[in-house]
């Protein structure tokens, strides 16, 4: 585990394991020791950030009943979390919330609380929102922002940046989640999803038309390279179709700009192997078929929706790439409207009315 120790204003990072944990907590009086990311590391930037970071929670509890209270001045809570004490913040500019009253934050994946986070909160009940999530085999535990009990899903709602290591982190603690994810001053245009056709097609025309020695006998070594790579192509082929058949062709080519180098220089590949043209019409057209198959099913799928619920080829020009590594729902929240990632071209429109609708009462 990774253990962040403050006193006073220096602090120090370093890697323990529990029994060294339980050591430190033991021993040094007047330090305050937080667990990070288990198994895991964070950037230096990330530590930086977490130490002159304050959470600002919706809910604390009532020190006597231990009832989940929202703040209102006067009043004096403890963190759900941690168990140490919150004061109320409730100023005229900013969201009202608790903070802790050490100025520590507790939960190093909890974010500023914004409107937006609010807001989005309070379209689920009061008792979903912020509740711990426990592991019972480390004792770590996070303040969810939604958590629907009947589902065992978890939703966070996501405004700023994120490490992949962290969303790696939370979607193994959470096992079963959603990410909704702030986009409002994001420039995302969609597009026909037609449009990804076309591309798809025009690849495939200028690709086969190059010209290529027929009489050039390829090697069984690189054919079988060339099919292993193939393979994995045709893996990821529904996430990125064009990407994934570009970097195909990238290696074929490279592999044979290598063979045609070693050809002059004096190789003579046996006459029984595979002829360049061959091959190439082998490799390429079960992939440029199954990208097609693809979008056109998607192409089919939209039929049978109205607009505001079909897919579509989207550019988002600063595109976080962190999102590729998402293995639950991703939805991009534009203010009018959610949009599902589906892979790195294709989102899916969603009315927010149907996405609350889903999960509130689906």
């Amino acid at each position: 585990m990774l253990l962040l120790l403050t006193r006073g204003k220096k602090h120090w990072g370093l890697y323990a394991d529990k029994q060294v944990f339980s050591t430190l907590v033991s021993v040094y009086r007047g330090i305050d020791v937080r667990v990070f990311t288990p198994q895991h590391s964070l950037p230096r930037n990330r530590c930086t950030q977490l130490l002159n970071y304050k959470a600002k929670m919706k809910f604390g509890l009532d020190k006597k009943t231990r009832e989940r209270i929202e703040p209102k001045h006067g009043q004096v809570a403890i963190c759900q979390c941690c168990e140490t004490d919150l004061i109320p913040k409730c100023g005229q500019i900013k969201v009202h919330h608790w903070a802790h009253k050490s100025g520590f934050n507790c939960d190093h994946w909890w974010e500023h609380e914004t409107e937006w986070h609010r807001e989005w909160k309070n379209k689920f009940p009061i008792e979903w929102q912020e509740k711990i999530r426990f592991d019972k085999c480390n004792s770590e535990k996070h303040i969810a922002d939604i958590l629907i009990p009947s589902k065992e899903l978890v939703i966070e709602f996501q405004k700023s940046p994120i490490e992949k290591i962290e969303l790696e982190s939370r979607e193994k603690f959470y096992e079963k989640m959603i990410w909704v994810v702030y986009a409002e001053e994001i420039s995302i245009k969609t597009l026909p999803i037609e449009s990804i056709l076309a591309e798809i097609k025009t690849l495939e025309y200028n690709f086969f038309k190059q010209w290529l020695n027929g009489f050039i006998k390829v090697p069984r070594n690189i054919e079988e390279e060339l099919y292993y790579m193939r393979k994995q192509t045709l893996q990821n082929i529904s996430r990125s179709p064009i990407e994934t058949i570009k970097n195909l062709i990238k290696h074929f080519e490279k592999e044979i700009d290598n063979l045609v180098s070693q050809i002059l220089s004096g190789l003579k590949p046996n006459s029984n192997c595979i002829d360049l043209i061959s091959l190439r019409k082998n490799l390429f057209q079960p992939v440029f078929i199954e990208a097609r198959t693809v979008i056109e099913k998607l192409i089919e799928e939209n039929k049978s929706h109205d607009e505001a619920n079909q897919n579509y080829k989207y550019s988002w020009k600063w595109r976080r790439k962190v999102w590729n590594y998402a293995n639950f729902p991703v939805f991009l929240d534009t203010g009018k409207e959610l949009l599902r990632i589906k892979s790195d071209l294709i989102v899916k429109k969603v009315p927010k009315d149907k996405f609350i609708a889903k999960y509130c009462f689906g």
